[in-house]
């Protein structure tokens, strides 16, 4: 992965938690807890860019390879052996627990009624968590128009109208197209009408 592309990539995520902290910050009384989850979601995924930043910042070398590292030319009586370094050595992380975020998508894609099973409305095939997401991020906190729309996409018979009809609403309201929330929302679409 290029270098450039992940500094690009923490940058963004920088602004956006910044900005998540303000909001949170400047919230009067109690802290909605989706705004608390989703700026956690953000911090980790900024740790894991660090992390792969981090992993492309180590060069490749004969170190880790069972060769002593090459050191600058010295009197011979003051060059003491070096142990080669193993493999496992140098990976900090090789042992880790996956990230919350990979047990959240784990988690969420168990949550999903297998494909076999008749799903008889389209809100089967959407948990709570999602739920709150869409009517926060997608209907700017409006459960009747969260409501509607369901009911709208639920009657479709064929999944390219409802296709249609979701990108009625993504122009209505100002979606962005590579939405992470809308991608998620398509999909359930997606499987209700497969």
């Amino acid at each position: 992965m290029n270098p450039e592309i992940t500094h690009h990539q923490l940058s963004e995520l920088l602004e956006i938690i910044q900005e998540q902290y303000e909001t949170i910050r400047n919230t009067q009384g109690r802290i909605p807890q989706i705004e608390l989850d989703i700026l956690k979601e953000n911090i980790r995924k900024f740790y894991d860019q660090l992390h792969l930043l981090g992993k492309m910042n180590t060069t490749p070398s004969t170190v880790g390879k069972g060769h002593a590292p090459t050191t600058p030319a010295q009197p011979a009586q003051l060059v003491k052996p070096v142990k080669p370094v193993q493999p496992t050595d140098l990976d900090l992380f090789a042992a880790e627990e996956p990230t919350f975020s990979m047990k959240l998508r784990e988690a969420r894609e168990q949550t999903l009624p297998p494909k076999a099973e008749p799903v008889e409305h389209l809100k089967q095939l959407i948990n709570i968590n999602d739920k709150f997401i869409f009517i926060n991020e997608l209907f700017d906190g409006s459960l009747k128009e969260y409501n509607e729309a369901i009911e709208t996409l639920n009657g479709f018979q064929v999944k390219n109208d409802a296709y249609e009809y979701l990108d009625l609403l993504r122009k209505k309201n100002l979606w962005e197209l590579g939405s992470g929330t809308l991608m998620k929302l398509k999909e359930i679409v997606e499987r209700y009408h497969a």
